[in-house]
């Protein structure tokens, strides 16, 4: 991903000024350390020395690469000397007035795209599978497109001085009607109307003491339509910007980062198409989504390099919603979308989810990626269509299953053609791709006869994922209906505990319901449920049945890689005292909202 022209831009202004210091008067006023830097005896604010840049237009092309080459300049106007700061000594009256702060201010006078070029490290395997195959050596890079409008400015502030808390340098950027697209389709992957980043970058005064960087952001109104390539492209990119030659032991100093993502108004889409078929992934007109929308999101992650040649990085998270609501938008041509009146199928209070990723830096037998989930929640419904359950399915397929790459339309039936000319059409319907990783032991004692061993062989470090979902005063909609919310029975539960192991080798899931409290409601729409639900979750109104415990336990065992197929499944389903105090309509509705859920699911 090497890109030499940097900057490509019709016109640049710089204008750069300085004060003359002067002497410190007696009678001294303070220093304002959150606005005028640090308090050295100046009185009042320190003389100016700033550089204005003005971008008129143009491009920016700035990435791992290029900041790389910029880090021996850099290193050239301020090396890294292994020697403790000490405090500047304060001022008296009659001293000279000294420079505390260096800034720098970029203005945008014209829209204007900041591309971030990156080798995809996530591709190596895929390119030299296909270089063995073709001998064909290009590769084109993947990038980043960050494009953002007038008014966007940025400011830099160097401290000249340290006291003793050290010096604390900072950067400040405002974009306007920010837009980011990438390589993956060359589209809109996120979209914000402001997007502001206030960065703190502290050193303490010891030259191998630990400097803690904080970067605090603020988006509004922010809307993404994710595909699971973005977020690898992203991971790549990160991960290029990180790649390198180790800091020498002599210069090592520890590192603390925390990251705050404050987002004000948002709506995250997933797409959901079957089989992962995606033309344009912004085209409600072709696609099915399931979207998220919030007022308020809070994101907090920190991570810490503190030890030299470090094998593994600790991200520990943190992710808050107030509340969020979950819509099925369909295209027109979906039967969905003439006969659902109601798109919201799910909301949910007090969200919270938390843990650690523990990642390895190095490829090795011994390292196992660890992923810890912990998420909470409060008064969340779900309206268990059929078609939902379907789309939630189709979430796991395309995000994290057999159809985690998306394909377009000419791809998907190109590929069809190529298999049945060659005899090996082998396409399922919905059912039976859920079913269809079952593998018996004859069958794969057959492949194995015919398996290359180098197609066994990991690329990346296994991953152990530990997940634990609570759920507390909610409740499970179970329509009557296909694609109405009238009549319905709700199951509101005291408490939902999902918990969730899964590796290479196998994946174990326990999911219980707690006093289960079942009631029919009629001529009720879906925010008057929402409102039942988080209001009382329904105590005041007469059940008309009760189950006290509903468990179920799923175990599956997967084979080799890297298809990992599973070869041994087994589901069990408890149910505990179970009491129908109501009338014979009510076992017949019941009996039909499960027939009608089998019927979504399959239609």
């Amino acid at each position: 991903a090497k890109f030499t022209n940097i900057l490509k831009c019709p016109k640049v202004t710089f204008n750069y000024s300085f004060d003359v210091p002067g002497a410190v008067p007696h009678g001294a006023h303070p220093t304002n350390v959150k606005t005028e830097g640090p308090d050295v005896g100046n009185s009042g604010a320190p003389p100016s020395l700033i550089l204005d840049i003005d971008l008129y237009g143009g491009s920016i092309c700035y990435g791992p690469w290029a900041q790389r080459q910029v880090q021996f300049i850099q290193a050239m106007f301020s090396p890294i000397i292994s020697r403790s700061q000490k405090p500047v000594k304060s001022l008296k009256p009659g001293d000279k007035r000294i420079y505390t702060q260096y800034k720098i201010a970029v203005n945008i006078m014209e829209e204007t795209t900041w591309r971030i070029p990156t080798r995809e490290p996530s591709k190596d395997v895929e390119f030299l599978k296909h270089f063995r195959e073709t001998n064909e050596d290009y590769r084109p890079f993947g990038w980043l497109d960050l494009k953002f409008g007038q008014d966007t400015s940025a400011m830099i502030t160097l401290d000249m001085c340290t006291t003793k808390n050290g010096s604390s340098n900072s950067f400040d950027i405002s974009f306007r009607n920010a837009e980011f697209r990438t390589s993956v389709n060359h589209d809109i992957f996120m979209k914000s109307k402001f997007f502001e980043i206030s960065s703190t970058l502290a050193y303490p005064l010891g030259w191998n003491e630990k400097a803690t960087w904080v970067f605090d952001i603020n988006s509004t109104q922010l809307e993404t339509f994710i595909l699971r390539e973005h977020i690898t492209l992203v991971v790549d990119t990160l991960s290029d910007f990180g790649s390198g030659e180790p800091s020498p032991y002599e210069l090592f100093r520890p590192f603390a980062y925390d990251i705050k993502w404050k987002i004000d108004g948002y709506s995250i889409y997933l797409n959901v198409n079957d089989h992962n078929i995606v033309n344009n992934p912004l085209d409600f007109n072709e696609n099915c989504y399931l979207s998220f929308h919030g007022d308020e999101f809070n994101i907090d992650l920190s991570s810490a390099n503190e030890t030299i040649g470090q094998r593994a990085s600790n991200i520990i998270y943190s992710i808050r919603t107030p509340m969020f609501r979950l819509l099925l938008n369909s295209p027109p041509w979906n039967t969905l979308n003439e006969f659902m009146k109601q798109k919201e199928v799910g909301r949910s209070y007090n969200f919270k989810a938390e843990g650690n990723y523990l990642i390895y830096n190095d490829l090795d037998v011994d390292n196992v990626d660890m992923v810890t989930i912990e998420c909470t929640s409060r008064s969340t419904v779900l309206y268990c269509y059929g078609f939902v359950i379907r789309y939630l399915m189709n979430v796991k397929m395309n995000y994290f299953g057999d159809f985690f790459h998306f394909v377009t339309s000419e791809e998907y039936t190109g590929e069809i053609n190529t298999k049945e000319s060659n005899g090996m059409a082998q396409f399922e319907d919905f059912d039976s791709m859920t079913t269809s990783n079952v593998k018996t032991a004859d069958e794969d004692q057959e492949k194995m006869k015919t398996m290359n061993p180098t197609d066994v062989k990991r690329t990346t470090n296994e991953t152990d994922l530990w997940l634990t979902f609570s759920v507390f005063d909610g409740g499970l909609i179970l329509p009557e209906t296909i694609y109405n919310c009238d009549p319905v029975i709700a199951m509101h539960f005291g408490e939902l505990m999902i918990d969730v192991r899964s590796s290479n080798y196998y994946m174990d899931l326990l999911a219980s319901l707690d006093e289960i409290y079942l009631r029919k409601y009629f001529s009720k729409q879906a925010y008057n449920i929402f409102d039942i639900v988080r209001n009382g979750n329904g105590r005041d109104i007469k059940e008309d049945g009760y189950l006290s415990n509903l468990s179920i336990h799923g175990h599956r065992m997967y084979g080799l890689p890297p298809s990992e197929p599973t070869y041994f499944c087994k589901w069990d389903f408890n149910l505990d005292d179970f009491i129908i105090d109501s009338e014979v309509n009510f076992l017949k509705g019941l009996a039909t909202s499960f027939q009608k859920i089998d019927f979504g699911m399959d239609d």
